[in-house]
């Protein structure tokens, strides 16, 4: 059966009944269409609890926390004192507060940001989030894109560390380093 399509014969079971190229124009019309009705719901505009029910959250969290219980049993020392200090400053955005629309714009912006560092911390993502950057290649002038978690990172700045001191250790010596 010959086509005029240069995209491919049509396909009588689309969604549209119309060729393939028609099909992914008007697809992509709804997409766009979507996207402007439900405007900043997808720009990911989360809405907040009302600050009595964070703060009640948090100090359940904070009892844990401090008791060393649970998931926080084994938790570093120091991812512990990090989620105490977010909980302190946010327990001072929301100091007195009775509704989330008594938080002005870059309060609610503060408190979602600790809400998610504490979260982060709590469920261990934050060794999980990549980091990607361009690095170029000793002898070579062209850059590659490496992605690495926040976790490989750490673990090759402290392998990096640690050779670095063994190479001190090894080249100094009673009569002076070499």
């Amino acid at each position: 059966m010959p086509s005029d399509n240069t995209f491919g014969p049509t396909r009588p079971n689309s969604i549209f009944g119309k060729r393939r190229g028609e099909e992914m124009k008007a697809l992509f019309a709804a997409g766009l269409i979507l996207i402007a009705i439900s405007g900043s719901s997808i720009a990911g505009d989360i809405t907040l609890q009302q600050p009595g029910e964070i703060i009640a959250q948090q100090k359940a969290i904070r009892v844990d926390v401090e008791a060393e219980k649970g998931r926080f049993e084994t938790m570093p020392k120091v991812k512990r004192k990090k989620i105490l200090a977010d909980q302190d400053k946010l327990f001072g955005l929301l100091d007195g507060k009775t509704d989330a629309a008594e938080l002005s714009e870059p309060e609610r912006t503060e408190v979602k940001a600790l809400l998610a560092s504490i979260s982060g911390a709590i469920e261990n993502k934050e060794d999980e989030r990549m980091i990607c950057t361009r690095e170029q290649k000793t002898g070579s002038n062209f850059t590659t894109k490496v992605c690495r978690s926040v976790a490989q990172i750490r673990a090759e700045k402290e392998s990096a560390d640690r050779n670095m001191k063994d190479m001190t250790r090894q080249t100094c010596s009673e009569r002076g380093c070499f």
